[in-house]
């Protein structure tokens, strides 16, 4: 089995689907065994850089060496150094490397000649429709396809003896927004408009004819229009705006077509051009055919349905996971969302340090940051598979711990696996896999089923530390710092619930009440630090022989409350026996030059009694000051 890693960033939030279907159609259309491995980010979707760079921290998880080959399609990663490294990391591989629509130095080329494109259709408006004035709204100004429609634009008016000033072109996004808004900036500042607005795509000439119309202006009548792509909807836009259609499926087809070639042995070209095609239409008053309104209708209707349908799948699916505690929860109740993408499998893999708070906080510093347990950059060397779908029902891999990408992706079928990236904020949490998901990428509907994971997994990940943190600030308010026992607070707030509980269960529970001797004969004559050294062996020995539920307490400077259930009169006074032998032996095999000892008295519940917890307390307090005074009354 052969495997391609296809690096790409999506356009805002939308994903390429075209680059994956030319390839998989030209895989499907041979025997050869081969994967497709999607590496997607949203990278400029925001304005947050720091949300950015953990979108782009995808283009860290493949070892690219693995693959047989590598396409790139990084026209719209907006950040220069991170496309700087893919594409060295891609060159450096050792694997023939493939660049769609942008030309890059020690790689095959495939895509349009977009020069060559935009120079016809800036020709057609002057030759056709005598154009001389022109305004340029292009796209990003690093963008590779929109610094060679810029320079087609340029020779192509300087070759008519026209020139352009630079001042009449403007680069931006390629959105709606930037055509309506471009237009209207540079009408406010000429007070006319020229007789050809060339724009970067169909999206910037929609948005330039909505601010036209606004002030009074039409095309073609008064300026005509051209934008890039060929979108269906500027197709049935009124007026339908002249364009040029990219192929860009044959992009993909064509490029899978080079790399079985270059498999095969053969030589193949270093850049290799798609026929692209000029459509001339309502927007510069060319003629053209008019396209299947009713078809257009009826796809529109249905990827209505289509959307609707699983919008409010998403929805019922993010109502379940309110009731959710954790992020163990939540992968339960991802069964339910599989069959709504269509995919053959769906993977989770998290870093193990999702859990991280539960293990490594101290009581002692519960305010520790959690943001340094994950990684910025890169992915840590192990992590776990938090959830695994395949043919219809979860399976077993989930919990495994994996080292490497493609732990089990052993299938001898042909496949695609979009792998998307799961962070909080800036820092990478994890994964998701997504095989054979052509629904939801095809649909666009990969965004909003990603981004709900990813703040599901935040928000139930942020309220299950919450809860947890304050746990721990709980019990550190109600633990003694010496001992490490509760203190009065936990005697008061964990015991009579104890009690309570085994009261209304009909069970005993014994209180003890324990107390050093001659405490303060050590402090007065040996020292506090040899008080402390008395007071934590007493409190060893009530860990060390107290039941696993015991509550056990320090409620004093000697004195210590043990409340745990009643078994036997005999299991009472072994207890005692053990403590008072623990503290003698502590003594000896420190050669303290103090004596250890220890009085205890006790109280056994009665549940069918009306006795308090209180009261209980009392008698057991009184029983053991009943034992020390013995103890004195012997000394003297």
């Amino acid at each position: 089995m052969k495997k391609i890693a296809l690096v790409m960033d999506g356009w805002g939030r939308y994903i390429t689907y075209a680059w994956i279907k030319g390839i998989m159609d030209r895989i499907k259309e041979t025997d050869e065994e081969v994967s497709l491995y999607i590496f997607n980010s949203s990278g400029n979707w925001l304005n947050d850089m720091a949300y950015n760079m953990a979108e782009y921290n995808i283009y860290n998880l493949p070892n690219l060496s693995a693959f047989d080959a590598i396409v790139l399609e990084l026209l719209n990663v907006s950040v220069d150094p991170v496309r700087i490294e893919i594409i060295n990391k891609a060159l450096k591989s050792g694997v023939p490397v493939f660049s769609i629509n942008m030309k890059i130095e020690g790689a095959y080329f495939v895509g349009i000649d977009n020069y060559r494109a935009e120079k016809q259709m800036v020709s057609h408006m002057i030759l056709k429709h005598k154009c001389r004035r022109f305004w340029c709204f292009m796209g990003p100004s690093l963008n590779f396809e929109n610094r060679e429609r810029i320079r087609a634009i340029r020779d192509c008016l300087g070759e008519n003896n026209i020139g352009i000033n630079d001042k009449y072109i403007s680069c931006g996004s390629y959105e709606f927004e930037n055509g309506y808004n471009s237009f209207v900036r540079f009408f406010n500042q000429e007070g006319s408009i020229p007789d050809a607005i060339i724009c970067g795509n169909d999206n910037i000439a929609v948005g330039v004819y909505e601010a036209a119309i606004s002030r009074g202006f039409s095309a073609p009548q008064d300026f005509c229009l051209s934008g890039f792509d060929n979108f269906d909807d500027a197709g049935f836009y009124s007026p339908r705006i002249s364009t040029i259609s990219t192929g860009r499926e044959n992009i993909g087809h064509q490029c899978m077509d080079l790399i079985l070639r270059l498999w095969d042995g053969f030589e193949i070209p270093k850049e290799s051009y798609v026929d692209y095609g000029l459509i001339f239409q309502d927007s510069c008053g060319c003629e053209r055919p008019q396209r299947n309104l009713r078809e257009y209708k009826r796809e529109t209707v249905l990827t209505n349905i289509y959307n609707e349908y699983f919008m409010r799948s998403l929805l019922h699916f993010t109502s379940e996971l309110r009731q959710c505690s954790n992020v163990e929860d939540l992968v339960n109740f991802l069964p339910m969302l599989v069959p709504e993408i269509k995919c053959s499998g769906l993977y989770i893999v998290l870093d193990d340090n999702i859990h991280s708070f539960k293990k490594n906080r101290q009581v002692q510093d519960p305010y520790q940051e959690h943001e340094n347990l994950f990684k910025r950059d890169g992915y840590p060397d192990k992590m776990q598979v938090a959830f695994a779908y395949e043919k219809n029902e979860r399976r077993s891999k989930a919990g495994e711990e994996i080292t490497s990408l493609f732990p089990f992706f052993e299938d001898k079928k042909t496949r695609n696996y979009l792998f998307l990236p799961i962070h909080f904020e800036e820092y990478t949490v994890g994964y998701i896999v997504v095989r054979d998901g052509d629904y939801i990428m095809n649909r666009q509907y990969w965004f909003n089923f990603a981004t709900n994971i990813n703040s599901s997994l935040e928000n139930l990940y942020r309220k299950e530390e919450l809860a947890y943190m304050n746990q721990k600030l709980s019990v550190q308010s109600m633990t003694d710092y010496l001992t490490g026992c509760y203190n009065r607070l936990g005697q008061q707030t964990l015991g009579i619930k104890f009690y309570e509980y085994r009261k209304a269960a009909g069970k005993s529970v014994v209180l003890m009440y324990a107390d050093l001797d001659g405490l303060k004969n050590i402090n007065d004559n040996y020292g506090h630090d040899s008080g402390d050294v008395a007071i934590k062996a007493l409190s060893a020995a009530l860990k060390n022989f107290a039941d696993s539920e015991a509550i056990i307490a320090r409620i004093g400077g000697d004195e210590f409350m043990i409340i745990q259930e009643y078994h036997s009169q005999n299991g009472v006074d072994e207890f005692i026996g053990n403590i008072r032998n623990y503290v003698s032996e502590v003594q000896k095999k420190q050669s303290l030059p103090y004596q250890l000892s220890v009085s205890i008295g006790y109280e056994i519940t009665d549940p069918g009694m009306s006795c308090s917890f209180e009261e209980y307390i009392v008698r057991a307090e009184k029983k053991m000051y009943k034992e020390k005074m013995k103890k004195k009354n012997r000394r003297k």
